[in-house]
């Protein structure tokens, strides 16, 4: 499960009132790497990612390198 620490990809469906937020996979920061600002996610941080679905009207994302690979690395797109 993801947490909710630092706000750092937010999905958002137009079409209901919904907005869905979530953190970034595990990063090498959170495994004790404090030396990397911007870091990437890590095997589990992957793992984390992969079970992340949906379909959005909008998705944005932190250009911070662990957001971009936490959405790379999901299955969550945008509706066409």
């Amino acid at each position: 499960m993801l947490g909710i620490e630092t706000l750092r990809i937010a999905l958002i469906s137009v079409g209901m009132p919904h907005v869905t937020v979530l953190r970034h996979g595990e990063s090498e920061y959170n495994v004790g790497n404090r030396d990397l600002k911007d870091c990437g996610i890590t095997d589990k941080g992957r793992q984390q990612a992969a079970g992340l679905t949906g379909h959005y009207d909008l998705v944005v994302c932190s250009p911070l390198r662990r957001a971009r690979e936490t959405l790379e690395h999901s299955q969550v797109g945008c509706v066409t």
